[in-house]
């Protein structure tokens, strides 16, 4: 099958072998899959990974195969998938809570940017009748971007710090919660003169948002590059500042949201390319323009 790969020369679309899934996995016919700045990373060696490894984690498809022991899909189901699975021996995993250690598709196994990607079957999602496999690659990004809400209740004044997709998904999600959301660096002043009551930082660059909140706000993490931050540890403690970061949200609900368009991301999307203008496709993700780079790897797929 085709796949675009990690190689110790770079990237490049090879022929590889297709999955055979174990008992407990699924293999995806893969429609659509979508370009993230985590899988620059891996294509630039940013990342680290097996030379060979196959990129990709946002994507939507089909069942293609099941492993024996998988009786919950079906042969032709239109999925997605979770793009991390946790590791079921740290002591988050054990606890309950979430894992310290997942592993992550186009990282720690081949991922989506191939013909056929191996999922296990605990994290693909079906989905539903009238959501397109375009928007099913979609998921993972607004899974993310739910992962604010949280800590967002509706009428509260929210800053969003950042430019970007991610940014702008993320101030669509706040508004359709029910928040009253401003962008930073343009309506600053939007949260009255007691501030806001939440910051989401997007950038990078969080220490600039801690003034804007109100004493008692909270400034929300949410860049995932692992990086060293500044932040004013004096204007924390004498402003009793909260400061977490904030992961994935309900894959589910992202399904849902999308299903039902309480959040519109078509004008985010760019047009769809074929695997092989993949050079074209990431160079265009890493210059950082406005719309979701995205694979269109059998489109035919979508009429099922």
């Amino acid at each position: 099958m085709r796949a675009i790969v990690r190689d110790r020369d770079g990237v490049k679309l090879a022929l590889v072998p297709a999955p055979a899934p174990s008992p407990d996995e699924v293999v995806i016919e893969v429609a659509y899959a979508g370009v993230c700045r985590s899988d620059l990373a891996v294509a630039d060696g940013t990342i680290a990974v097996p030379p060979g490894r196959v990129i990709g984690h946002e994507l939507a498809g089909r069942v293609r195969q099941l492993g024996a022991a998988v009786s919950e899909l079906a042969v032709g189901d239109a999925v997605t998938a979770i793009p991390f699975t946790s590791c079921g021996a740290c002591v988050t995993c054990t606890a309950g809570r979430r894992c310290v250690a997942p592993a992550w598709l186009g990282i720690d196994r081949d991922g989506g940017f191939a013909d056929r990607v191996r999922v296990p079957a605990s994290a693909v999602l079906r989905l539903p009748p009238g959501l397109t496999l375009r928007r099913g690659a979609y998921v993972e990004p607004v899974a993310a971007a739910l992962g604010v809400l949280p800590f967002i209740e509706r009428g509260m004044h929210v800053l969003i710090g950042g430019r970007g997709r991610i940014a702008e998904l993320t101030a669509r999600v706040c508004t359709a919660h029910g928040a009253q959301v401003a962008r930073a660096g343009e309506d600053d002043g939007a949260g009255g003169a007691a501030g806001f009551d939440v910051a989401i930082e997007h950038g990078g660059a969080p220490g600039p948002l801690l003034p804007l909140l109100r004493p008692g706000g909270t400034l929300i993490l949410k860049s995932r590059a692992r990086r060293q931050v500044a932040l004013d540890a004096g204007e924390i403690v004498v402003r009793d500042l909260v400061v977490r970061g904030a992961s994935h949200g309900s894959f589910e609900a992202a399904i849902d949201w999308l299903r039902t368009g309480l959040i519109a991301v078509d004008d985010l999307l760019a047009p769809a390319r074929p695997l092989e203008s993949f050079a074209q496709v990431l160079a265009a993700e890493r210059v950082g323009e406005s719309h979701k780079q995205m694979f269109a790897v059998a489109p035919g797929l979508e009429r099922g």
